[in-house]
Formats: structure tokens, sequence, C-alpha cells
């Protein structure tokens, strides 16, 4: 088993839906201030160095690394920059030179040490080692795996610069494939075109060489160059389905092979610095292929279209290698005086960052960049300690403002994406009865990625019957965005039913005359109403005053509220706990005159029963004894619920 160890960072936290109340008062967007892009450094253990660093598939970066005893090992770096280390399982000698993210989580490794090897580990963190002509595995027994390249798919292409030399490729499955080449030239990068072929450069002629896959061996384009190719050295490949390479020879160059297998070169002629070494490629957003140029004193960033005319922009040191950010611009790291990345913009405006860089910080040619999965650009500073670095991309979030959804009357859910472009985010939603809308609301946060997530909350107090205007907001560090302003008109409140009119129900208990008022009949009453009741009892004109004397009145809706209560029954001397079922008062009094609303709430449409009962004391006086009773008197009726 593997055995991972914590290193340092912080952690992301989402914030849950907020519900809130309709408020007066007006709310502005108003853009963050975009500040220098900052630069965070993640220490890597004393005495550790990391190389290869990429962007692996499990949202987080990967390197190879090596202690200051010399042991190997994998690392991990997430987005918030916690680093752990996979330290075990790889061979005594291992020396690990390149990394590569292949199918279902897999993540490969070129072994450079003793044995040389294959490396795979699995999503678990399980390190397994294939050496070099183990049988069955693919690989041949003089192997050398040097760089790696991931595919579209999950295939893991690699350079072998043993005996014989060649090109491996890893299967998604993990099944190992070696095209030799019989010419015994040594392979120095490679690149997969779009239509699958694998095309690498050998820093002597005929410089390009090319993968058929499926075939058995390498081959070389014999279609005629117009500049002679002395030393190619990295490759790309373009989305017309070009390959382009650097040439650091002299004369230098760059280079271009189309799909057909044409081979042209181009160099000073066409606007190359005098004296330049061209180096790293990647092609760019604006159609144009974008290198560095490594010439010391005439250190450069450069572009050359389609049709070979090539522009460089100065920088202000080495540029060691680029890539493209989700903001559009080309990002280069540069050293050492001073250390830091570039920004160079499609129209060749260059800006330098290194503030948050450590004063020992050394960015050099074991520096590698990538965009990573939080679409912030991530590089090693090779300086002591190791470290690896993450550079904003300085975007505000994207928004988009989705339908409202489970709408009621005072209540509403609101949908909708956002997208923190490296930067975490915070969501709200304004909203209002008018296109000014005026009104703020909490939906939550997005984590540092560059994925739209999407985002809900729900509106409560709103007015009923009424139109909200409403719309999504998303802030970072580097700017507040606003979605479309969209709308939704809360439902009516449904028409309360309109008692209009009351009846009169009257009783006589001994010398009382009951009254009771409560609605008619005709129209029904609304469910989760209240039925209103009124109560009075008064001496009947000419009777004995002070026969009875009210003690309490009992409303029961049919047969009243449904309780449970516990009874101690005995059974043959032993008292026994049983549950009986009761029902009691929907309302009651004490005194009269008196109002009951008891509540209609749970009641099915239709007749329902009414009874209200009175209890009376009676007072006798017997042969000089004072006699005292109850009497109770039943009045009943009907009502009709809607």
């Amino acid at each position: 088993m593997s055995c991972q160890s914590l290193h340092g960072g912080w952690r992301n936290v989402v914030i849950a839906v907020v519900v809130v109340m309709l408020a007066v008062g007006a709310i502005a967007a108003t853009a963050a201030s975009a500040a220098a892009a900052p630069l965070t450094e993640f220490d890597l253990p004393t005495g550790t160095s990391a190389t290869s660093l990429i962007d692996g598939t499990d949202g987080a970066l990967w390197f190879a690394e090596t202690t200051s005893g010399g042991k190997p090992e994998i690392g991990r770096i997430t987005t918030a920059g916690v680093i752990t280390q996979i330290t075990n399982g790889f061979d005594t000698h291992a020396e690990l030179h390149a990394v590569a993210a292949g199918a279902n989580g897999t993540l490969w490794f070129a072994d450079d040490g003793t044995p040389k090897a294959i490396g795979e580990v699995s999503p678990s963190g399980q390190v397994t080692e294939i050496p070099a002509g183990n049988p069955g595995s693919g690989l041949n027994a003089g192997a050398v795996p040097y760089d790696m390249q991931t595919a579209p798919g999950g295939t893991v292409w690699f350079l072998d610069v043993g005996t014989p030399k060649g090109i491996g490729e890893i299967s998604p499955s993990g099944q190992i494939t070696e095209y030799a080449d019989t010419t015994n030239m040594t392979p120095n990068d490679l690149t997969v075109a779009a239509n699958g072929q694998v095309w690498f450069t050998v820093p002597e002629a005929p410089g390009i060489g090319e993968v058929t896959p499926g075939s058995t061996a390498l081959g070389y384009p014999t279609n005629s160059t117009t500049f002679p190719m002395t030393m190619p050295n990295d490759i790309t490949a373009d989305d017309d389905g070009n390959v382009w390479f650097s040439d650091t020879g002299v004369p230098a160059g760059i280079g271009r092979v189309t799909p057909s297998g044409t081979v042209s070169e181009f160099g000073a002629a066409n606007g190359l610095n005098t004296g330049a070494v061209p180096d790293a490629l990647t092609a760019g957003p604006d159609g144009n292929v974008w290198f560095d140029d490594q010439s010391s004193g005439s250190d450069a960033v450069g572009k050359i279209t389609p049709a070979g005319q090539i522009t460089e922009y100065p920088v202000s040191d080495t540029p060691w290698d680029l890539t493209v950010g989700i903001d559009g611009n080309l990002w280069v790291p540069q050293g050492n005086t001073p250390n830091g990345i570039d920004r160079v913009t499609p129209a060749g405006q260059v800006s330098l960052f290194s503030a948050g860089l450590q004063p020992t910080a050394n960015i050099n040619d074991g520096t590698n960049i990538v965009s990573g999965p939080d679409g912030n650009l991530w590089f090693i500073d090779v300086g002591t300690p190791n470290a690896i670095v993450r550079a904003d991309v300085q975007l505000p979030p994207t928004v988009t403002t989705g339908a409202a959804t489970n709408v009621t009357t005072s209540s509403a859910q609101i949908g909708g994406t956002a997208n923190a472009q490296g930067s975490a985010s915070t969501v709200t939603i304004q909203y209002g009865t008018t296109p000014a809308l005026g009104s703020t609301a909490a939906e939550g946060s997005e984590p540092a990625d560059d994925t739209a997530g999407a985002v809900s909350a729900t509106l409560t107090g709103l007015p009923a019957g009424t139109t909200i205007d409403y719309r999504l907001v998303a802030t970072n560090t580097y700017g507040t965005v606003s979605g479309s302003t969209l709308s939704f008109t809360t439902a009516a409140e449904p028409p309360a039913p309109v008692v209009s009119a009351t009846r009169t129900l009257h009783a006589t208990a001994g010398n009382q005359r009951i009254t009771v008022t409560l609605p008619a009949t005709n129209p029904c009453l609304a469910a989760g109403a209240r039925l209103p009741l009124k109560l009075s009892s008064a001496a009947i004109g000419g009777s004995k005053p002070a026969k009875l004397s009210f003690k309490l009145a009992a409303v029961f809706i049919d047969r009243g509220l449904k309780r449970t209560r516990i009874k101690l029954v005995t059974v043959h001397h032993h008292a026994h706990r049983k549950r009986v079922t009761v029902y009691v008062p929907n309302a009651s009094a004490r005194h009269l005159p008196a109002t009951l609303s008891p509540s209609l709430h749970g009641l099915r449409a239709g007749t329902h029963g009414l009874s209200l009962t009175l209890t009376y004391t009676r007072t006798r006086h017997v042969k000089h004894r004072t006699v005292r009773t109850t009497v109770t008197k039943t009045i009943k009726t009907t009502f009709t619920v809607c």
C-alpha cells in the first residue's frame, strides 16, 4: 500500500442556500479593482525537488519528486495548495523523469533509474512498476522511458531513448506497445496531431519522424524542405492538423509539417530574430503558434502565423516554457533577473508579475507551466525550498441567470450557473418589484475552479400576484458580473370565501337562555380558516334568579381533536398502563359571553358536524342542606368547508 503524508494548504467552503424577506433599498453591483496577479508559493518539504508538473484528471495537479535522500515520490497538490506525497511502492533506485494522466484516473510515470521501468499509480494510490523486458509487458528489454504525453481518449505516449530507440504507447487498458526506430536516432520530443498521428523530433537530420498507430516501425517524411533542419527540438500540433517544431540549430527556425507530410521551415527572412534560440511551442487562441526564444540578451516570446510570418516580443529575462490561460493570453515563467511570470496578450503586450515569490525563488529550465483545473497557472520554483507556484489568472467570474421555478404566492426558487474562473466567488440574487431591483439575497459561493457550477436559492416573503424582476450576480477578487435580468409573477391569493350572513341558534337549560351566533350554512368556509362562534347565556325573564351557574362551554367539530393518553387499568390486583384514544374539544370557554374561533385546518371539503356542550352548576336547598348538581345542554348543527 502507498503512504500519503499531508503538507500545508487551505480548504474551500461552500455556503448553503439562504432564504430572505423582500427589503427596500437600492443595492448596486460594483466592480472590484483588479490587482496584480498574486503569486502564491506552496513549499515542498525541505530537500525535496519537483519535476514534470501536470494537470490531473481528479481536479488536482501531479508531479514527480525526489527527496533529499534520493528517494522517489509522486506529489499531488490541490487547487487550495494542499500537498500529499505517495512514497511507497517504487523501485529502490528509481529516478522519476516524467508523469502523464492516463485513462480512468490512472497516473503513469517514466522511471530512468535501475532498473528502467514504466510505472503506474492507481486511483487509490497503489504503485506498480513494469521493468524493461518484463515478459508480456510490451516494454523492450533495453528500454529507457523518457518523456510522456497524454493523447485524447487516455492513451499515453512516451519516448524510448534506450536500445533500440523508439516511441512507446500505453493504451487506456494499460497495454504497452513500442515502435522501433531502425535508424537508431534519439527522439527528443513528441506530440499528437489532430488526426491521431504521433510526430516527434530528433536533433539531427532528417529531424522529424512520425508514428502511425498499429504500424511496426517509425517513419520519416520524404517531402523536400525549404530550410535545412539541423537540430529540431520541441514540437506541438495546431487545430488545423499541422505540426510545428522549433529548430535550435544554425540557422535557427520554426518548422511546419502539413497533414500531407510536407515540411517547411521559417527563419530570419520571415521575422525570426538574429541569433534566436526557439524552444517550447504551443498553439495559441488566436490561430497562431507561439514560442519562447531563449536567445541570451534578446529573450523574447514570438508567434508564427499559419503562413509562416514571425513576430517577436521582448521579455526581460529567459523564458522557460509557455501555455495558454483561460483568459486567452500566453503565460510564460521567466528567470532569474527578475524571476516571475509574463502574461503576453495576443497583441504582444507583455506584463511581468513577481510579487509573492520567495526571495530564494529560482525559475529556470526545470520549470514547466500548466493551466490547472481551477483555471489558474501553476509552475515549479526550483529554488530553496522547492515549491509549486500558483498565479491567479485575474478574471472576473461569469454568471448566467436561470428561470424561476416552484413559484407560489410568496416564494420562488431561483437557479442559474456561475464560473469562478480561478478565484473563489460569491453569488447573490438581486431582485425587486421593478427593473430597478433594490433587494439582495445571498445564494452561495463557487470554489476557485474553471467549471460552470449550478447555483440555486429560494426567495420568500414575496407579495402575491406581483411581477418580480431578478438576476444573479457573481463577485470575486477581480470583478463583479451580472447575469441577464429576468422576471416571474407570483401566484395570486385565492379569493377568500365571502360569509354573507350569520345564523343564530337558541336553546334553554333550566332558567338560562343560550344564544349561539355562527356563519350561515351557505356559502362554505375556506379550508384552513377558522370558525367564528359567539356564545352567551342569560337568565330567562321572570324566572327565579341564580338557579343555574355557568361552568364550561366546549366546542367539538365532528368528534373533536384526537388525542392518545396513557391510562392505568387494574387487572387481578395489578395495575397496567394502557394506551387509549380520547377526543377533546376543539375550543372551550369558562366565562360567558365568549367568542371562540376553532381552526378548520386539515378538514376535508364537505359537511361537518358541530356540537356545543354547555355545563352549569345547579344549586338547591333541601331540608337545610345545600345540594349542587351538574346540568349539561348540547346544541348540534352543521357547516360546510370548501
